[in-house]
């Protein structure tokens, strides 16, 4: 006897809704490495690059956020949906609809933000299972020291700029 493979609507929902979250954090996060690759190729050949190069950049972009995610990902997911709080099924979707309407008003608008951050916030607001505070305090201070880190990084990568250029 064959078993009935159909996905139920719940599941076809949250397909759909994972599917927009992943398109939207590449909307909002790939831009950022494009235009921070843009501005590197730039400097380094000091005039403009050329649409080979522009393809190229996108081309790796999207390999790098795709090898990011596979390898990654999974740890993510069980830390935010686990091990923080206990997220059922429909404030999943909940979580994913209201992640993909924050991310699309900013890309819109040209906002800049982190896609993880948003991502978390949508998951504690939307679940209503209790959070599991030790995993809460550790997350917001990682939040805390990757601002003086990406500060000191690219701090850094300006300074090795200015040594090509003064090359």
């Amino acid at each position: 006897m064959v078993k009935n493979k159909s996905i139920d609507k719940l599941s076809f929902i949250q397909i759909i809704s994972s599917f927009g979250v992943s398109f939207m954090h590449g909307a909002q996060d790939g831009q950022k490495f494009i235009g921070l690759l843009i501005i590197f190729f730039s400097v380094i050949s000091k005039n403009q690059i050329d649409n080979n190069i522009l393809l190229w950049i996108v081309i790796v972009t999207c390999l790098t956020m795709f090898i990011g995610v596979s390898t990654g990902g999974k740890k993510i997911v069980k830390t935010l949906g686990n091990d923080l709080v206990y997220l059922e099924r429909k404030s999943a979707i909940i979580s994913d609809f209201s992640t993909i309407f924050i991310l699309f008003f900013s890309s819109f608008n040209g906002l800049p933000v982190s896609t993880s951050h948003i991502k978390t916030i949508s998951i504690l607001c939307s679940s209503d299972n209790k959070i599991k505070n030790n995993k809460f305090y550790y997350i917001g201070a990682l939040w805390i020291i990757t601002f003086p880190v990406c500060l000191a990084t690219g701090y850094a990568f300006m300074i090795v700029l200015k040594y090509f250029i003064n090359l």
